[in-house]
């Protein structure tokens, strides 16, 4: 958890139909701005980090319920019905591996 992305990486899971080209790339680039800018505004800005040309969410200060179900919260556990931000398709193997993941955690709580 807390791993980061790269430009090219977050680009491309944003608009998995473009191409990044260095047009792409100032865009990408006021995108990371207005992000940086949006959470200082709400005084959150230590939540993004962008460190050595990679960028991340610093999870370990935040609330998040997939963290919690990997942590082997009861509560997450039991709230999960199967699906994972269906609407990217970046998603779909972390989804698979998470339905394996949910019927064995369930099955040990049961036990």
């Amino acid at each position: 958890m807390g791993s980061g992305a790269t430009r090219k990486d977050a680009f491309s899971a944003l608009w998995e139909d473009r191409e990044y080209n260095a047009s792409m790339q100032k865009q990408m680039d006021v995108v990371i701005r207005c992000l940086r800018d949006t959470l200082r505004s709400y005084g959150v800005g230590d939540l993004f980090e962008l460190k050595n040309r990679t960028l991340r969410i610093r999870p370990e200060l935040i609330e998040c319920d997939l963290y919690r179900y990997l942590n082997n919260d009861k509560d997450a556990i039991n709230a999960y019905f199967g699906e994972y931000m269906s609407q990217y398709t970046w998603t779909s193997d972390r989804e698979v591996r998470l339905l394996r993941l949910n019927h064995s955690k369930k099955q040990a709580y049961e036990a």
